[in-house]
């Protein structure tokens, strides 16, 4: 029994979107990684009173930094960048259950404690976590993006 030659074309243009996909998807995590990378550079920059992005300060939270790293750096943000954040958030092993708030707080609920700390997400303990969220986020794309060389 023979196959039907449009069925190859099919399966053969639906591999070619697949593959398409998937390296637009590497794309967007290797993006990310570089701008997860700057904003802890400049996060810990802005705590030491180093090198820090004129636009970023210690009331900025993950997401809003890496949209102004982004736009620091003339990269365009994407929902695909967001659907990563959201996706590492839930992965992190301290993750508060709270998508929109993912760093427990010491004291408070996730909102609260958010808001508790406008001026104070990078300090103290609860800063501490955010930079390990932070850290966990970029060593969990490094692992995905290159499983056996650093990156």
């Amino acid at each position: 029994m023979t196959e039907d030659p449009s069925l190859n074309a099919g399966r053969s243009s639906l591999l070619s979107a697949l593959k398409q996909v998937e390296v637009k998807m590497t794309e967007d995590h290797a993006r990310l990684l570089t701008v997860l990378k700057q904003v802890e550079k400049y996060q810990k920059g802005f705590q030491a009173g180093g090198p820090f992005c004129a636009e970023l300060d210690s009331s900025q939270a993950i997401c809003s930094s890496v949209d102004q790293v982004m736009y620091e750096m003339d990269e365009p943000y994407r929902a695909a960048h967001e659907d990563i954040i959201f996706d590492l958030f839930v992965r992190w092993p301290e993750y508060s259950g709270e998508r929109k708030f993912p760093v427990p707080h010491p004291t408070k609920s996730p909102e609260e404690g958010f808001y508790a700390t406008t001026f104070g997400m990078w300090s103290g303990e609860y800063g501490e976590a955010r930079f390990r969220l932070l850290r966990f986020m970029i060593e969990t794309l490094e692992a995905e993006l290159c499983p056996n060389t650093p990156c």
